[in-house]
This record gives C-alpha cells, sequence and structure tokens, in this order.
C-alpha cells in the first residue's frame, strides 16, 4: 500500500509541475488514459465533448448552423492528431522567458518514466526521393542500412510545451485518425523540429514527422487545400464584428489521449499576449490532452494556422500567442 501511495505521490507531482497547461501524464500506457477519462473531474462524462465522427449541423448553435461551418469542421478534424511524447528533455528552461513562472516539467529534465499526451494539427508535407539526396530519417530506414527511396516529411503543428525540442522529437509520435477506441489510427513517427528550436515565447512548435505512404500524404495534401478554401470562405461570411461573447470557438483535440472530439464555445477575450502577439480565451471545454490542439476562431486568423490551445486558468481556457495574419 506504501508502494501504491509512492507511485501516486509521484504523479500527482508530475500533473501540478505543468501548472496550467493541459498535457495527460500517464506511467502505464494505454490503460491510464482510459482510467483518466473516466475519471475526469473538470468534464465529468465529457458531455460537451462529440465524438469527431458524429459530428453535424444539429451540434451547431442556430445562428452557426451553416453547413459549410459542418464541413470545415470536419476536414479540420481529419488534419487534427494525437501528440505522444515518451520524454523530457534536459534542455527544458526553469522559468518561461522574461518571466518568474515555472516552465512545464523543468523538475522532470531527463525523465523516460512518462509519457505526456497532446494534441496536434497538420499543416504541410513535403515528398522525397532519392533523386533529393536526401535519405529517410526515421529509425527504421537508419538501422536497416537500405532507406526508402520515396517519403515525406509531415509537419504537425503543436504546442512547445508538449514538444520542447529535438531531443523529445525523437521520442515522440502522433496518431492520425484515432477516432474509435478500436482503432488506434496511423502513426507518423517524429525525428525532429523545425528550426531545431520551438517558439516558447509563443508556445508554437513545428514538429517534422516521416512517412512511407505516399497514398496517405496524398490524401492529406488535397484535404489541407480542401480546408484553407473552406476557411477563406467561412472568414469571409463571419468576419464582421461579433461580440466576443457571441464569436464561435471550434477546438478538436484528444481529451485524454484518447479518442479524437469537437467542442464548441464562444471567445470571451481577444488580448495581447506577453510578446505582443493575439491570445484567445473562450468558453470551449477542455481536458488534460487538449493542450496543443487547434482553436478556430470564427472570423479571425487566416487558413494556414489556427492558434494551439495552451491551458486552463482562472478567467478560462486560453490559446497560445500568435500574429494574425489578416
Amino acid at each position: 500500500m506504501d508502494q501504491d501511495n509512492d507511485w501516486l505521490k509521484l504523479e500527482d507531482e508530475v500533473r501540478k509541475q505543468q501548472g496550467h497547461h493541459e498535457c495527460e501524464i500517464s506511467f502505464l500506457g494505454e490503460t491510464d488514459l482510459q482510467k483518466y477519462r473516466r475519471q475526469c473531474t473538470k468534464n465529468p462524462n465529457h458531455e460537451s465533448f462529440i465524438p469527431a465522427n458524429d459530428f453535424s449541423i444539429r451540434n451547431l448553435p442556430d445562428c452557426y448552423q451553416d453547413p459549410q461551418i459542418v464541413d470545415l469542421v470536419k476536414v479540420l478534424s481529419e488534419l487534427t492528431v494525437k501528440v505522444k511524447v515518451s520524454f523530457t528533455s534536459v534542455n527544458r528552461p526553469k522559468v518561461f522567458p522574461q518571466t518568474a513562472m515555472p516552465y512545464p516539467f523543468h523538475k522532470c529534465r531527463g525523465s523516460d518514466k512518462f509519457t505526456r499526451s497532446g494534441t496536434g494539427r497538420y499543416v504541410d508535407v513535403y515528398k522525397r526521393s532519392d533523386v533529393d539526396d536526401q535519405a529517410c530519417p526515421c529509425k527504421a530506414c537508419k538501422t536497416s542500412g537500405k532507406p526508402v527511396k520515396t517519403w515525406a516529411a509531415v509537419i504537425v503543428h503543436t504546442a512547445t510545451h508538449v514538444v520542447f525540442d529535438n531531443s523529445e522529437a525523437e521520442f515522440t509520435e502522433c496518431f492520425l485518425c484515432y477516432d474509435s477506441d478500436g482503432d488506434r489510427g496511423v502513426n507518423l513517427e517524429a525525428v525532429d523540429i523545425v528550426g531545431d528550436r520551438a517558439d516558447t515565447d509563443g508556445d508554437r512548435c513545428l514538429l517534422r514527422c516521416v512517412t512511407h505512404d505516399i497514398g496517405m500524404v496524398d490524401i492529406l495534401w488535397q484535404m489541407s487545400r480542401i480546408y484553407r478554401v473552406l476557411f477563406k470562405t467561412v472568414k469571409e461570411k463571419y468576419s464582421l464584428a461579433i461580440p466576443d461573447g457571441q464569436r464561435l470557438v471550434v477546438i478538436v483535440s484528444h481529451p485524454h489521449g484518447c479518442t479524437k472530439c469537437v467542442t464548441l464555445g464562444h471567445c470571451t477575450e481577444e488580448s495581447l499576449g506577453q510578446f505582443g502577439q493575439t491570445r484567445f480565451t473562450y468558453t470551449t471545454a477542455t481536458c488534460p490532452g487538449s493542450s496543443g490542439a487547434p482553436v478556430m476562431v470564427f472570423g479571425r486568423g487566416n487558413e494556414w494556422w489556427n492558434h494551439t490551445h495552451s491551458g486552463a486558468t482562472p478567467k478560462g481556457n486560453i490559446s497560445s500567442e500568435i500574429f494574425i495574419l489578416e
């Protein structure tokens, strides 16, 4: 019993180290995640969380019941991934830049004793081949001595507090199409961070993953094109001045590291964050595991970049910071 209590204390301590951020922590793998989903105290029973496959026009507020919004949310859902990280970098700082606020998991530096789950969104892809003279960097190709000739780099946008640097990226996996408990989806192996270092100030990270499934990559590319067209169309419809309390905010995430869900709410504040970039506060429901999830604020932002979910504060749930390109 004492050993069990020690284990629970350690688990609780690691959770507290992330402050207001919302990664899900697991010491025992998938069994833990299902347990945390059942025992959730932030959103008991998860009544606000709509399984991604079940989302329909009936779930939208009356003034937003638009078929193009349904299509946009569904495409965003298809581009959303679960992010699973099993190492904590020794380079995590003690505090956030220019503040005294503790940085998530600083005390866990160098640990591989637990995994943390977050969410991300596919944003771009680059096909490679032997003609490019770039060998596939995945672990299997590196160890086999016979790397595949055609592969692709898939770029995933998530939060820096989920994946901090290259040493964490090497122990990160992303899962596409994780929409049901019986199907873990399509695995993407992360290899590094674009630019070698994530954006600590804005809490944004571009993660480079690799895949040999070129057919899947072609589908993702086509879906991203559809997403951009739909986003521009819907933004034009809803770009007029809308009171913050009525501006729709949609988040697609993997609560508790489990299956993908859609949640809806409203923006309560748009402000400039510490580094002069835009941050949103909203009522849209989130849970541990939602860190890094795409945050779609209707009538704001641009088709390439969403804000990502950063955490939960007494004022409400908050996004990362990003410059809005109109």
